[in-house]
């Protein structure tokens, strides 16, 4: 997709703006953002969660951002911090998340499916607790930079529960 995000390459942000602004250019994510009061989302491996600030700065949502560092929470609770924001620590295979309570979810370059055409038991976790959170009707936004080698088997494994809406290449 065309980058539609006004972000300028002269923003140190750029690239991680650039990322999280895209998923909302998919036609499918804008019309669930726009038909939705106040979405929810959560991102699995948030890092300090400067994406999940990113996006709460620009529309009105409920924004769950996990990862397993309490290192990165801590960033996310100082640097990051938005009243529509709640950093967790835990792992992505596990959340705590109510089932079927999400909207939207993340995963954005995070160590995940990082074995070139394997998927891992964890890997496998991780898209099951991904399905389990998403309420029916809601969407999974997956970037990484992997080789299609490894892509493949997740898209497969993911699609006897979802159905593939768009994949695009950068």
């Amino acid at each position: 997709l065309p980058d539609k995000t006004q972000i300028t390459t002269d923003d140190t942000e750029f690239a991680g703006k650039t990322a999280y602004a895209n998923y909302f250019n998919f036609p499918a994510i804008k019309q669930l953002m726009s038909s939705t009061e106040k979405p929810s989302i959560a991102e699995l491996g948030c890092g300090t969660g400067a994406g999940g600030y990113y996006i709460c700065g620009r529309m009105e949502c409920d924004y769950t951002a996990i990862d397993m560092q309490q290192a990165a929470i801590n960033i996310l609770n100082k640097v990051h911090k938005h009243k529509n924001l709640k950093g967790i620590c835990t792992n992505a295979q596990s959340t705590g998340i109510p089932d079927e309570s999400m909207d939207l979810v993340i995963i954005n370059e995070t160590h995940i499916s990082e074995m070139v055409g394997v998927m891992t038991i964890e890997d496998k976790k991780v898209f099951d607790e991904v399905y389990r959170i998403l309420k029916p009707g809601g969407y999974f936004c997956w970037g990484n930079v992997i080789p299609d080698a490894t892509w493949k088997p997740c898209i497969k494994y993911l699609s006897d529960k979802m159905k593939l809406i768009a994949s695009e290449d950068y």
